[in-house]
């Protein structure tokens, strides 16, 4: 491993430090470093903390993945709703020609009276 220039292992101030915790960021001699799936620490407490962490982490992002598919779920509904309202008042005044023309007639009035 690299050493780090300047910096000494907390535990054995006559080394230099090759790496720090990933977890309190203490600075370790190559003797010091506890190694758990590629990550290194400086005990198991910080292994540990290390792991709680990533797994609330993983928790959050599996929340947030399914907060967002409801809320993309929720949208196509209001679309398919808003569409399905859209159609049937599009056949409607293409069954009922002369109420659609009488409701816009009612409608310009009530606009140029309001201006």
């Amino acid at each position: 491993m690299a050493k780090m220039s300047g910096q000494v292992c907390l535990n054995h101030t006559d080394r230099e430090a090759v790496t720090r915790c990933e977890t309190c960021f203490k600075p370790l001699c190559e003797e010091c470093i506890l190694s758990a799936n590629d990550v290194d620490f400086c005990s198991g407490d910080c292994a540990g903390n290390y792991s709680d962490s990533a797994e609330r982490m993983s928790g959050q992002a599996d929340r947030a993945r399914k907060a967002r598919a409801r809320k993309r779920m929720k949208r196509l509904v209001i679309l398919v709703v808003l569409g399905a309202l859209a159609y049937c008042g599009y056949r409607w005044a293409v069954a009922n020609p002369d109420r659609t023309r009488e409701l816009r007639r009612e409608l310009e009035e009530k606009a140029k009276s309001v201006k």
